[in-house]
C-alpha cells in the first residue's frame, strides 16, 4: 500500500511542472502587446494633434481686453490693425500710428504704451501693421561652374529584359501648378494700408475728420509724408514723425521733398544719435533747413531727451501728447518750454524747471 502511494505521488510531481509549462507562452512566438498580430491586433491608442492657431488668434492672446483686433484683406494678403477707443465722452480726434517698417513682428509691442496713453487722454488710436519690403534679389552667379569629365566604362550596361516582370513607375503629372497671385507694388500696398486706417478711424470716431493725425515711426515717416502730399489740401491730416530714417525699399519717397511741399502741421521729434548707432540720413538739421527754406508755416522740431532705446516708453508717449496739445489742441497758448521763457512758478529744489509735467 505504501509503495503504491509513493508511486502515485512521484507521477503527480513529474506531471505538474509539465502542465504548467504548457500555459507559459513562448517569447519567440508570443504576440507583441504593442504591435499585435493578425489573430491578436494591438490596442488602438487615440492621439489628438495640438490645434494650429491662426495668426489672428495668436495676436488676440497677447492683447488686452480693451484693444480690438481688426482684420483687413486685399487679394491674397491679410494684415491687421489695433484699435483703442478714446476713454472720454468726446474725443479730441483720431490718430493713426504707423510703426517702423523694420519692426516686423514686434509692431504690437512697439506701439503698446503710446496706444494706451493717448487713448486714456482722449484720442481714438489705430495702429496699422506695415508690410515688410521684398528681400533684395540674389545676385547672379558669375563664377564658372565646375563640370567633371564623363567616366568611360569598359562595357555598356546590359539593357533589362522586356519580360523581367518589373512594374513601371507611375507617371508624374507634368501639368504646372498654379502660381500664387503676385503682390501689388510695395508703394501701392503701403498707400492702401494708410487709406484703410484713416477710413476705419472715420467710421469709429465722429471727430476724426476734424482732427486727424498720422504718427509715423522710423522708416514709415517718408511713406506717410508722401501719402499726405497726394491727398486734397483741405483734407490733409497732421503729421508727427519720430526718428525718421530711410527704408530698405528702393521705392521710398524723399522725405525732404515732402516736407518742403506740405503746408499742414508737421511735428518732428528725434533722439540725439548715440555712439555706435547708425547715422540717420537725412538728419534733423537737414529737415529743419529744408522747412525754413520753403517757409513752412507750421513745422516744429524738437529733440527728445535721452537715448533712443525703443519707442515703447512712457517718456516718449508724454512728449507726443504734449506736442499735440501745444500745436494742435491749444495752438494759441504760449509755450514756455519751446519758446525758452523761464517759468514764474517757484518749484522745489532739485526739480528741473523745464520738465514737462503732463
Amino acid at each position: 500500500m505504501t509503495s503504491h502511494l509513493l508511486a502515485i505521488l512521484l507521477i503527480l510531481g513529474i506531471s505538474m511542472p509539465l502542465h504548467a509549462q504548457e500555459n507559459i507562452p513562448d517569447p519567440a512566438t508570443a504576440p507583441d502587446a504593442a504591435f499585435g498580430t493578425a489573430d491578436s491586433p494591438a490596442p488602438i491608442t487615440e492621439r489628438f494633434a495640438a490645434p494650429r492657431m491662426s495668426r489672428a488668434e495668436r495676436l488676440a492672446q497677447v492683447l488686452p481686453a480693451d484693444t480690438e483686433l481688426q482684420t483687413f484683406e486685399s487679394g491674397n494678403e491679410t494684415y491687421y490693425a489695433l484699435i483703442q477707443l478714446a476713454n472720454a465722452a468726446e474725443s479730441h480726434g483720431s490718430i493713426l500710428i504707423l510703426p517702423d517698417i523694420v519692426s516686423g513682428e514686434i509692431w504690437v509691442e512697439q506701439s503698446a504704451h503710446m496706444r494706451h496713453y493717448l487713448a486714456d487722454h482722449g484720442w481714438t488710436v489705430l495702429v496699422m501693421e506695415m508690410p515688410l519690403p521684398a528681400p533684395p534679389p540674389i545676385p547672379e552667379r558669375t563664377l564658372p561652374l565646375r563640370v567633371d569629365p564623363p567616366v568611360a566604362s569598359d562595357s555598356a550596361a546590359p539593357e533589362p529584359a522586356a519580360d523581367a516582370g518589373l512594374t513601371a513607375a507611375p507617371e508624374i503629372s507634368s501639368e504646372p501648378q498654379p502660381a500664387p497671385e503676385p503682390l501689388p507694388p510695395y508703394a501701392q500696398r503701403i498707400s492702401q494700408r494708410i487709406g484703410n486706417g484713416l477710413e476705419e478711424l472715420r467710421l469709429r470716431d465722429t471727430n476724426a475728420e476734424e482732427r486727424e493725425v498720422i504718427i509715423a515711426i522710423g522708416s514709415s515717416a517718408g511713406w506717410a509724408a508722401d501719402y499726405i502730399q497726394q491727398m486734397p489740401e483741405q483734407s490733409r491730416p497732421s503729421l508727427l514723425i519720430i526718428d525718421p530714417r530711410p527704408s530698405r525699399s528702393a521705392e521710398q519717397p524723399d522725405l525732404l521733398t515732402s516736407i518742403t511741399s506740405l503746408r499742414s502741421l508737421i511735428i518732428d521729434l528725434y533722439h540725439t544719435p548715440q555712439p555706435g548707432q547708425p547715422v540717420v540720413t537725412p538728419d534733423a538739421r537737414q529737415r529743419q533747413q529744408a522747412a525754413r527754406r520753403s517757409a513752412h508755416p507750421d513745422y516744429h522740431q524738437a529733440r527728445i531727451s535721452g537715448s533712443a532705446r525703443g519707442w515703447n516708453n512712457p517718456w516718449l508717449s508724454r512728449q507726443v501728447r504734449g506736442k499735440l496739445k501745444r500745436h494742435l489742441l491749444d495752438p494759441h497758448e504760449s509755450d514756455e518750454y519751446s519758446e525758452g521763457i523761464a517759468p514764474t512758478e517757484q518749484r522745489p529744489p532739485g526739480r528741473n524747471p523745464f520738465s514737462m509735467d503732463l
